[in-house]
């Protein structure tokens, strides 16, 4: 088997990690955001004074936002000396050659249109957040430093803040799922993410709802 074609063959048989990746970031942003738009409803179930359901409350979120994080540091990091990592540099590195993706068309049931606007947009994306010319790098490089020096480990030396909005967050979310949906519709496959969404979405207001009708039953 030449190069390209183990290249390619590499990302073709770890499309499923790399939904299951997708998976764990839509579950953990979608419910963290959720419950960070009805947080002042959800707070308001408790008395004041009932300081320990309000820190459990601050708990969750602060785990649900931390583990989006660090997907989307993982499904993002940048070149390693680990160079099975799963992460979209790599599958750019390879996607971005005209042979390889000549060989991905001759090889795989895909079509030169869903080649032409799958690349595209992954090249759209990338290039959003990668290099020096970047207009959103920052948000990506704030990211990573949040990983390596409070997720992954603790650096006493320097102090990381968060240096992105929210609405920032949201819109890199939103890019990372397209990414991945154009890498599979450039294998000419179909990936939905819709259905991922519902349950983590749907699952949060139904949790909220239920919270919020004790509560009520209880007054």
């Amino acid at each position: 088997m030449s190069d390209i074609a183990k290249e390619i063959t590499w990302i073709s048989n770890n499309f499923q990690t790399l939904r299951d990746e997708i998976k764990q970031l839509i579950n953990s942003w979608e419910i963290y955001n959720y419950f960070h738009d009805h947080l002042g409803e959800i707070h308001a179930v408790f008395s004041e004074g009932d300081r320990l359901s309000h820190h459990a409350l601050e708990v969750i979120m602060e785990s649900l936002v931390k583990q989006a994080w660090m997907t989307l540091a993982r499904i993002w990091d940048g070149k390693s000396k680990y160079n099975d990592n799963l992460r979209i540099s790599y599958i750019y590195g390879i996607l971005k050659s005209k042979n390889k993706r000549c060989y991905l068309l001759e090889n795989f049931p895909t079509t030169e249109e869903n080649m032409a606007s799958g690349f595209i947009s992954i090249d759209r994306i990338y290039k959003k957040y990668v290099g020096d010319d970047a207009p959103k790098k920052h948000v990506l490089e704030n990211l990573i430093s949040i990983r390596n020096q409070i997720l992954a480990h603790r650096d006493l030396k320097d102090n990381v803040i968060i240096q992105h909005e929210k609405k920032e967050m949201e819109e890199f979310y939103c890019e990372t799922i397209k990414f991945v949906k154009s890498i599979y519709k450039m294998f000419g496959l179909h990936f939905s993410s819709e259905e991922y969404v519902f349950w983590a979405r749907n699952g949060a207001q139904a949790f909220v709802f239920r919270l919020l009708s004790s509560s009520h039953n209880k007054d």
